[in-house]
């Protein structure tokens, strides 16, 4: 009889390996999605500002973090404060509405966009009653409002950081494969990439801070940026969604494109950008 041929033995894959490669390919891709999302969002903000300031007969100067105004009156310069929050809540609340089902690393970068615009917003009112802190604080500030308009904010704020919790868990269980362990896979794309995006965020911003006030502000602002994200553990097991596999790379063009935008930041807007 002849000896039976044995047949050739395929490789054996490891689905959790496969699985800690898909949630790495999400981390990686959210994380600089978030990044490039915080630093074009921060400019968007800030050319609200100036494009106010602008409008309004004057030549602001525009850097990384903040808009200087010269010589604005107090009715001038409520109305640029109100600009950059207003600008951002529009602009996220616009990519929100018409950014739905983005796939890959640029549907990650439009969500966190949009998501992190309209959380400017919902962060700036909940800062307001703390002594003219922040934009819609020194607006307040100015206007001399009574302290129940601050409180009234920072509620508003509050409750639209936590409603956004929930655009966030639903957006973010599009990226997520149901055939994974779909906790793992929103603490990579959601929770892990804000951290990590945070502090890729800061050190890609070094040499833009300064030691004022004003720019702790702003980090802890970059911080707050993805805050909502706090509620997703609340809302996962309340919203129904769900995903659908997809093929992650590394995202060449998106680190290309903020290395490039935090060089351009650097060198037109670090010395101040004259309108």
């Amino acid at each position: 009889m002849d000896d039976e041929i044995p047949e050739a033995k395929k490789p054996v894959q490891n689905p959790r390996a496969k699985k800690d490669r898909n949630n790495t390919s999400l981390l990686i891709n959210s994380t600089v999605a978030f990044a490039l999302a915080a630093l074009v969002m921060i400019m968007i903000h800030e050319f609200g500002h100036a494009l106010a300031a602008i409008s309004l007969g004057l030549h602001p100067v525009v850097r990384p973090f903040s808009v200087d105004s010269g010589a604005a009156t107090n009715v001038q310069n409520i109305v640029i404060d109100l600009a950059g929050p207003l600008v951002s809540l529009v602009s996220g609340l616009v990519i929100l509405a018409t950014a739905r089902g983005g796939r890959g690393f640029w549907g990650l970068f439009w969500l966190w966009l949009g998501l992190q615009s309209v959380q400017e917003f919902s962060g700036y009112l909940t800062t307001a009653p703390f002594g003219g802190v922040g934009d819609i604080g020194d607006a307040l500030h100015t206007l001399n409002a009574p302290l129940w308009v601050g409180y009234v904010s920072f509620v508003v704020g509050l409750a639209g950081t936590f409603l956004l919790g929930r655009v966030a868990t639903l957006r973010f269980l599009s990226f997520t494969d149901p055939a994974s362990a779909i906790p793992n896979q929103m603490r990579s794309v959601g929770l892990f990439a804000w951290l990590a995006g945070v502090l890729l965020a800061l050190i890609l911003s070094i040499g833009s801070f300064d030691a004022s006030t004003t720019g702790i502000f702003e980090g802890f602002g970059v911080l707050a940026s993805g805050i909502y994200l706090t509620t997703v553990r609340y809302y996962l097991p309340r919203v129904k969604g769900s995903g659908q596999r997809q093929e992650l790379h590394f995202p060449v063009m998106g680190v290309a494109l903020l290395l490039v935008l935090t060089i351009l930041r650097l060198v037109i807007l670090g010395p101040g950008l004259h309108l």
